[in-house]
């Protein structure tokens, strides 16, 4: 595959000055680098099978792993011979020798013998992986070379590399490749080596002296591949050039629903996912390398150009719903750093719904960065954002001019680009906020937000509760205490009304609905006592009218001469009695005696008929004589 040569020769010499600087003395002081080497205590036979399809290899140890190292390593390609891996395995007491040799020197002489079977991993995982080809130079990784030269399947699927450390130099190279699971991967026209479900993480140690490097966290250098479902998680690449959080240098090959995460630092052609990506025939796109729905996530860190969040160099590449979330930095000042939050350099990259999120740093006052693509040469872009709130000032292109399809936005719109193209929706907590409150009369809202892009969403009525009615019962009016008439109160938003229902409120709790006092009012009968009398008030019994005895004596049995009476004090107005007293007999007198009787004294009756008798002979005798007198004359 070719590599894009340097526009200007003064960039080219000013690059190989910092790559100088950058050259450590010594050579890297690999951290529990073992000296024994695995295919020294490679198994004799593998655990059982017969290398079919149908009846695979079984790999149970390190040891039997080591054998097919050991094995390709001598020639054997293995070609069409199926293996699987029945337990996991732990490689941490010996350094690993990569399962294919590849050695490309700077003499022009190569090294190769290839693996050309297929591996299922049957989800076992493989842990402490070292790798350490700083003296003998191959392909690092491991797998240090796969090939399907003959047709038929080659690759590997559903396993898992966890914290494995690789370590490479290209002192004496032509081109270094390096991957946390394969170095070099290679297809004759027309064939495929496929990778599916399989998970790396690691670091990779480079050391780099011209930058003809290949280096990836899945993948060094790959062409005729097809990879799905497969993530280098948690990676970490330092000191090389063409190197990407998932493969270095990429041409003819589709990565579908793969994902990157991690860091990269180096020279140039960095990317999140992809550090350069061609063709593997001369300018022939129908042998460009397809990205389809894959993602970076990869903080990338650059000394010289096409630095991008996604891609480094896309000299060709078609991207299709593509996210990058990394942020980018270059340290360039002095030539174009080519950095962008999507692709460094774009030559003839095709690129749909595909998005950068992350922020954009650049070192160069001189040349100014892209929120998308540093350096626009060509290429079609269209439905695509990046993060104009993280990147003010920033357009789509830094250099040259991106006509249209690509869109600044906020960093939340950025974010929703990705939910709606990357994920195909949103997630939404499963809590609810509430937006507008219900009250009892009025619905309120309530909504989920996106815990990816803060959209709102399943925005859903929050019904009115409706009145929670408590009644204050009708206080009749007193005397004195005035009354109200009864009303109803709801619990919930603290509201008055007249009826139950709610539907007359009461604007004025203070104003509604007053009875006033009756004032007292005085009951027909007397009350009275020794002290007084008063009246009584028919509605609370309170006195009234209250005042002293106006008393009288009341004759209640006269008195004769031989008998006494008795009388008493009584009140004219109430006619309240004090005990009766006694009249003595003594006390009559005989102007008294001539007195009519009183009523009820029946003494002496003989004689008062006399005189009853008396008198109206006296009256008779008188009448005659003036009658005789008259007729006389």
């Amino acid at each position: 595959m070719r590599l894009k040569l340097f526009k200007r020769v003064s960039a080219v010499l000013l690059t190989l000055v910092l790559l100088a600087g950058l050259m450590p003395a010594a050579a890297f002081a690999a951290v529990n680098v073992p000296d024994t080497v695995w295919t020294d205590y490679a198994a004799a036979d593998f655990a059982g099978g017969k290398g079919t399809e149908a009846d695979p290899y079984q790999i149970a140890t390190a040891e039997q792993l080591a054998k097919l190292s050991k094995d390709v390593s001598e020639g054997n390609h293995y070609q069409g011979t199926f293996f699987e891996l029945t337990e996991n395995i732990d490689l941490s007491s010996h350094r690993w020798i990569p399962i294919g040799i590849h050695k490309w020197e700077l003499s022009g002489a190569s090294t190769y013998s290839w693996f050309e079977g297929f591996v299922d991993g049957n989800n076992k995982t493989i842990s402490g992986l070292i790798v350490d080809e700083r003296t003998d130079k191959n392909a690092a990784g491991f797998f240090g070379d796969i090939r399907n030269v003959s047709g038929g399947t080659v690759g590997a699927k559903n396993l898992i590399i966890s914290d494995a450390s690789i370590y490479a130099d290209e002192d004496g190279l032509m081109e270094l490749r390096a991957g946390i699971f394969a170095g070099y991967v290679s297809a004759n026209p027309g064939q495929q080596i496929v990778f599916e479900n399989i998970t790396v993480s690691g670091d990779i140690e480079i050391e780099s002296t011209y930058g003809s490097n290949n280096v990836g966290g899945m993948i060094g250098y790959g062409d005729g591949v097809k990879a799905a479902d497969c993530k280098a998680e948690n990676i970490s690449i330092s000191g090389a050039s063409n190197s990407g959080g998932f493969i270095g240098n990429s041409g003819d090959s589709v990565f579908e629903n793969c994902e990157a995460s991690g860091t990269v630092s180096g020279t140039w052609a960095l990317g999140g996912f992809v550090g350069y990506t061609s063709t593997t025939s001369l300018s022939d796109p129908t042998t460009q390398s397809v990205y389809k729905h894959c993602a970076a996530d990869v903080e990338i860190t650059g000394s010289d150009w096409n630095l991008g969040g996604f891609a480094g160099y896309a000299e060709y590449g078609k991207f299709d719903n593509c996210v990058a979330f990394g942020n980018i930095t270059s340290t360039v000042d002095g030539w174009e750093p080519n950095i962008g939050g999507f692709i460094g350099e774009s030559d003839n990259a095709d690129v749909d719904s595909s998005h950068a999120a992350g922020m954009v740093t650049s070192a160069s006052s001189d040349y100014k960065a892209g929120g998308f693509v540093g350096n626009y040469v060509g290429g079609t872009f269209a439905e695509c954002s990046f993060n104009s709130e993280e990147n003010s000032g920033l357009t789509a292109a830094g250099i040259g001019t991106i006509s249209s399809g690509v869109d600044g936005g906020s960093t939340n719109e950025v974010l929703a680009n990705i939910c709606e193209d990357y994920y195909s929706g949103h997630k939404y907590s499963s809590d609810w906020t509430i937006d507008t409150a219900a009250t009892c009369t009025t619905d309120g809202s309530k909504f989920q937000h996106c815990e990816r892009c803060d959209t709102k969403g399943n925005i859903a009525v929050i019904p009115a509760t409706g009145h929670t009615m408590q009644k204050t019962d009708k206080v009749e009016a007193a005397c004195t205490t005035p009354g109200k008439e009864a009303y109803y109160t709801c619990g919930t938003c603290g509201k008055h009304f007249e009826d139950e229902a709610g539907t007359v409120e009461i604007a004025n709790l203070d104003e509604y609905g007053n009875i006033p006092a009756t004032g007292h009012m005085a009951g027909a009968e007397w009350k009275s006592d020794g002290a007084g009398h008063w009246k009584e008030c028919v509605y609370c019994g309170d006195k009234m009218d209250e005042a002293a005895h106006t008393y009288k004596w009341v004759t209640d049995k006269e008195a004769t001469t031989t008998q006494a009476g008795s009388k008493h004090e009584e009140c004219a107005v109430c006619g309240y009695s004090k005990t009766a007293v006694e009249i003595p007999a003594a006390e009559i007198s005989a102007a008294e005696i001539s007195d009519s009787p009183q009523t009820g004294d029946d003494s002496n009756i003989v004689f008062w008929i006399a005189v009853m008798l008396a008198a109206g002979t006296a009256l008779t005798g008188t009448i005659f004589c003036r009658r005789k007198r008259k007729y006389s004359r």
